[in-house]
């Protein structure tokens, strides 16, 4: 079996071919005394149990995070590793062997946290209890891609040599890397992902609806399918507030585009992907670039590719 999976800093993507999974990149305690009714406890390798993704947010217990004190620290936590094993436990609920895993990184941290994430799982073998069923994980093979070629290998022709230009835009990181064919001719990123906007917006939802259950790691799902507020869904997507914050996050990510090649006449496609295409469709389609796409399913373009990239490796 192939696994892949793309554990962003907001949300994780997996898929083994069949279906791709989307859940919070967030965690949470079970409430040990009324206990959590039909959401998953998991345990990876003996250790405290816990809610993962949805089922920690739809819990109400306070949601946890992966993140250290910068973002390149969390590859080196044991949190980070427990969330993948749990993810795939979660997504397979059976004794598995894992052939290939394929996992992503941003293109600033992948030189330096490549190895590392190939020693913590080649190899290995690791016991998920799933509400007190036990599985057995074994890993073989992983496989380490940079985030943006996952797009890349998901969405294009690689016999075209055709100059690319991916923006690889999540919640906590952009990457950017430009293509000639499949060979890499300059790639950089930096932490502007939509956090910051994403801080602003949970905020202001949180003065504006009082006592909304809002965090900052769930407001993406609220732009999307609306804010569950006294027993309802509000569409908050169009607010003034929102729009512009979301605005201005577009305009800092699109002044470090401009600043970096000055024009995109020299590109055949410059491709949006990641979560922030889709919060930003309209602001990449007011800039009427001919060569600008927004792909196709951009939060999960690139575990599409990963997944592509394990099943053509040998």
């Amino acid at each position: 079996m192939i696994y892949a999976i793309d554990l962003g800093n907001g949300f994780s993507k997996r898929t083994f071919g069949a279906e791709t999974f989307i859940d919070p990149t967030v965690y949470a305690f079970p409430n040990t005394f009324f206990g959590d009714g039909d959401k998953l406890a998991i345990s990876i390798n003996n250790q405290q149990a816990f809610l993962l993704g949805n089922d920690a947010v739809n819990s109400g217990q306070p949601l946890q995070y992966v993140l250290g004190d910068s973002n390149i620290k969390r590859y080196e936590s044991d949190a980070y590793k427990q969330l993948v094993l749990a993810f795939i436990a979660k997504d397979l609920k059976d004794n598995i062997t894992i052939e290939k895993l394929v996992l992503g990184l941003p293109i600033d941290h992948f030189k330096a946290k490549k190895d590392a994430l190939v020693k913590s799982f080649a190899k290995t073998k690791n016991l998920a209890m799933c509400n007190g069923e036990s599985y057995l994980i074994d890993i073989k093979e992983v496989m380490v891609v940079p985030q943006p070629m996952g797009t890349y290998i998901h969405t294009l022709n690689s016999q075209k040599q055709e100059v690319t230009l991916i923006v690889d835009a999540g919640y906590g990181t952009v990457d950017v890397a430009e293509l000639t064919g499949l060979n890499s001719v300059r790639n950089f990123g930096a932490d502007i992902g939509l956090k910051q906007a994403f801080i602003e917006i949970n905020s202001y939802l949180k003065e504006t609806y009082a006592d909304c259950h809002i965090s900052v790691g769930t407001v993406h799902d609220a732009l999307l399918n609306g804010l569950k507020y006294k027993g309802a869904y509000i569409d908050i997507f169009e607010d003034e507030f929102i729009q512009q914050a979301l605005k201005n996050h577009f305009d800092r990510l699109y002044a470090m585009l401009v600043e970096n090649y000055g024009s995109f006449t020299k590109f055949d496609k410059v491709i949006f992907t990641g979560g922030t295409a889709e919060m930003h469709k309209k602001h990449i389609e007011a800039k009427e670039e001919p060569n600008f796409i927004i792909v196709k399913n951009p939060q999960t373009a690139n575990v599409e590719g990963f997944y592509t990239f394990g099943k053509t490796m040998k």
